[in-house]
C-alpha cells in the first residue's frame, strides 16, 4: 500500500478562526453609548414611564403625571448610577 500524502491546501492552517472576544469593533462600527450607560438610561425611562402611567391611572391630571414621570426618571437615574457602578 502506498501512503497518501496531503496536498498543500488540505490543511486547516490557512482557515481564519472566529474573532476573539476582546477584539475592538471595526473602525466603522463604533458604539454610540457604552452598555452601562444604555442600561441605566433605559431603566430610568422605564421607571419614569411606569410612574407616569400609574399616576394617570390613579386619577392625576396628565400634565401632573408627566411631571411625576420626569421626577421619577431623574431620581432613578441618580440611584441607578450609584447602584450599577
Amino acid at each position: 500500500m502506498t501512503a497518501i500524502e496531503p496536498t498543500p491546501n488540505s490543511g486547516s492552517a490557512n482557515v481564519p478562526g472566529p474573532p476573539s472576544a476582546s477584539a475592538p469593533p471595526p473602525a466603522g462600527e463604533a458604539h454610540l453609548l457604552p452598555l452601562r450607560t444604555f442600561v441605566i438610561l433605559i431603566s430610568a425611562v422605564a421607571i419614569g414611564t411606569a410612574a407616569g402611567v400609574l399616576s394617570v391611572l390613579g386619577g392625576t391630571v396628565p400634565a401632573a403625571a408627566v411631571l411625576v414621570g420626569l421626577c421619577a426618571g431623574g431620581g432613578s437615574l441618580m440611584g441607578l448610577n450609584k447602584i450599577v457602578s
